[in-house]
């Protein structure tokens, strides 16, 4: 089994490549992941066609949750209001990933826009 920490930087990994074939994160995700689509610009990689996670800090607590704080950038593969297309978007952000049976049962996001 992949240790907590490893697998939330492959599933990070995973989403700099603005993959948007849920194939491709199968083996990251739990089967049973609730999917929630949070009317965020950062909610949906495959609205980006750039990406990345600079990270500040990873947390793993014994209870099978992963902590991580990063610097966002993206690029937005849609007109953003106020921007035009291509925008180059910037966050500081944590993210929280819950664990079960060894893969990501849920995840939530909170941003600070730069």
């Amino acid at each position: 089994m992949t240790e907590p920490a490893a697998l939330v930087r492959q599933y990070l990994t995973l989403l700099e490549t603005c993959n948007p074939d849920p194939a491709a994160y199968a083996e990251l995700l739990h089967p049973e992941a609730p999917s929630h689509e949070h009317p965020a610009l950062l909610a949906s990689s495959s609205r980006l066609t750039t990406q990345s996670f600079d990270l500040q800090h990873l947390h793993t607590c014994s209870n099978d949750t992963v902590v991580v704080e990063a610097q966002w950038q993206g690029e937005a593969g849609f007109p953003v209001p106020g921007f035009g297309p291509n925008r180059q978007l910037s966050a500081q952000v944590c993210l929280v990933f819950e664990l079960f049976d060894g893969k990501i049962y849920r995840q939530q996001r909170y941003a600070f826009n730069e």
